[in-house]
């Protein structure tokens, strides 16, 4: 019999079944969990790289149920840039998640093409390759007379992925396949198997100064179904070029309800967010937190050809 550690953490997990989520001998990305995923998506749809000729690297930490002795740990980190003259992007993604002994490793090289299809509308397809490692350490469980000993695990598995973004002037909407052909083998608890992705994003322009950005996001990972709500409004403030504010909520349905503030200025975009549970996962600690800082470095490019294509840009 497993430590009642272990069986009290597979319990939370699973009765929560949001944020990371987890299993007793596997555990899976937590790409449509994050409340500031939205901001980049090659970790989970490789078509989602855009259409500017910009190097965009991103990073997003998420520290969660702090309190909770063994919480969740995750790591995104995207690097990610887009060749006009080919109209390919070319990226690499790496996540981290950890869960008390238990921890998932993915890398994985993207690439997409771009497809004009109007000047108001742009398709693209994305392909990504790379692999998963689950592994496992026991070293400080601590046992008694009661627990059996659990070993050590490590694996690693090569993984395939393919998504689709398309664009209407201020409409974005995607769609992705993660882990191609890994299904649920009979008894088995890892969730490192094929699963999907979609949402939509619109940006609506109030005035020159302020736009709203309403989202939603849904994932089906096993037999588990996560969906996501947000709203964020972004300040353009007309003095600076190029400085922008937001602040937005999100609506985790049935775990937890978010709140996200965040600034960009020049190269550098950072923001915050603040998680509350709600539903099963408010009898754990409210101590969510996210942290997302990204870098944009432009790449020299033909002012006209960057003015051509402005209509087709997306934030």
């Amino acid at each position: 019999m497993k430590s009642i550690k272990k069986i009290i953490i597979t319990l939370l997990i699973s009765t929560v079944g949001a944020g990371a989520v987890f299993s007793q001998s596997g555990l899976t990305e937590t790409a449509p969990a994050l409340s500031s995923q939205i901001f980049s998506r090659i970790n989970f749809n490789p078509a989602g790289m855009g259409n500017t000729e910009k190097i965009n690297l991103f990073s997003l930490n998420r520290l969660q149920w702090l309190g909770f002795e063994g919480h969740p740990t995750s790591c995104v980190l995207n690097l990610h840039y887009f060749n006009e003259s080919i109209k390919s992007g070319f990226g690499g993604a790496f996540s981290y998640d950890a869960i008390d002994s238990y921890k998932a490793i993915n890398a994985k090289f993207a690439y997409s093409y771009n497809l004009d299809i109007n000047p108001n509308s742009l398709l693209s397809l994305g392909v990504s390759a790379g692999i998963n490692q689950l592994a496992s350490d026991h070293s400080n469980d601590i046992y008694d007379i009661t627990t059996d000993f659990i070993p050590d695990t490590s694996s690693i598995t090569p993984d395939f992925n393919f998504g689709v973004e398309y664009s209407y002037k201020d409409l974005l909407i995607g769609a992705a396949i993660n882990h191609i052909g890994q299904m649920k083998k009979p008894n088995s608890t890892n969730l490192q198997v094929q699963s999907y992705y979609a949402y939509a994003r619109y940006l609506y322009s109030i005035n020159k100064e302020w736009d709203i950005a309403p989202s939603f996001m849904y994932a089906n990972i096993s037999q588990l179904n996560v969906m996501n709500l947000s709203a964020v409004a972004y300040y353009n403030n007309s003095y600076f070029d190029g400085e922008y504010y937001w602040a937005g909520l999100g609506y985790r349905f049935g775990s937890a309800l978010s709140f996200m503030v965040g600034m960009e200025w020049d190269f550098l975009r950072i923001a915050y967010t603040y998680e509350l549970p709600m539903g099963d996962s408010m009898n754990l600690s409210a101590n969510t937190h996210e942290l997302m800082l990204s870098f944009i470095i432009p790449v020299k490019a033909d002012p006209a050809k960057a003015a051509a294509k402005g209509k087709k840009r997306r934030r």
